[in-house]
Formats: C-alpha cells, structure tokens, sequence
C-alpha cells in the first residue's frame, strides 16, 4: 500500500463562481454513495458549505489528502506493476469535491475546443476521427489525389 504525500495548490479561475449545491447533488447522483444520499437535503447542504470553505480558503486539509493504493494482481504472483491493478481507497467529500471540479473543467474545456477536435468530445472520439480519415482516404483514392493528413 501507498499513501500520497505532499500539498496539491488550489487555484481559483478569475470568474469562478461559489460551488452550489446543484453542483453537489450532481457530483453524489452519479457516485453510489449511501451514506451521504440517505442525507438528503442536509448531506448536500453540509458539502456544499465543506465544499466552498475549500474552495475559498483554498486550502485542502489533510485528512482530504489521505489516499491508499492497493495492487490488485491480475495474475497470480506477479510483481511487476503491469500485470496490477489498482483501487484507489479516498473520502467520500474529497471524491464529491473532485467530481465538482472535473465537472467545471469540462464545461470550460468543451466552451473552447473547436468541433474539429478528436477525442475531446462525447459523440466525438478516436473511433469517430479513424472512421472519417478512412472515408476520406477512399474518395481521394478514388478521385486520384493526394490527401495532406496534419495532427
């Protein structure tokens, strides 16, 4: 087992707006997390102030840090970390704040990547960038031109 060490920074968007509890109750709806949905009401109203104390001060005490690795062999007696797996054992507020912030981040990523862009996008992924490479190949094959692939 491995625990991680060392103080992640928190930095503040310049027109980041207080994490709200729709926030909240989005980040717990898709996690199966019994304890903090039986709650209800009062669970997302406490995270949420647990929440933006975190987000203002931005600091992350230290209790949040604490996070265990366990290797999971896929095969019997290995050791190389290859042939592991592993689950990540952390809080249930430090796994709601994360969903809070990774959700904010796509939501900002998503307002600036253009829609050319591959794997990025849901709907629009490495398969679908393959595919149209492959159907554009064959029409330029067909028509006898040359095709000026850039990545």
């Amino acid at each position: 087992m491995m625990e991680c060490q060392g103080k992640p920074e928190i930095s503040k968007l310049m027109d980041s707006q207080p994490i709200i509890a729709a926030e909240i109750k989005q980040a717990m709806d898709k996690m199966k997390i019994e304890l903090v949905n039986a709650l209800e009401s009062f669970g997302v109203r406490k995270l949420t102030e647990i929440a933006n104390q975190i987000y203002n001060s931005e600091n992350v005490p230290a209790e949040m840090l604490e996070s265990i690795f366990i290797a999971l062999p896929n095969e019997s007696g290995t050791i190389e970390c290859k042939n592991n797996r592993t689950i990540n054992l952390m809080s249930h507020v430090t796994r709601i704040v994360l969903r809070v912030e990774l959700n904010r981040m796509k939501g900002t990523i998503r307002e600036n990547l253009s829609d050319e862009k591959f794997g990025y996008r849901p709907g629009r992924g490495t398969r679908s960038a393959i595919l149209l490479e492959d159907a554009s190949g064959k029409v330029y094959r067909e028509t006898k031109r040359l095709v000026h692939l850039f990545y």
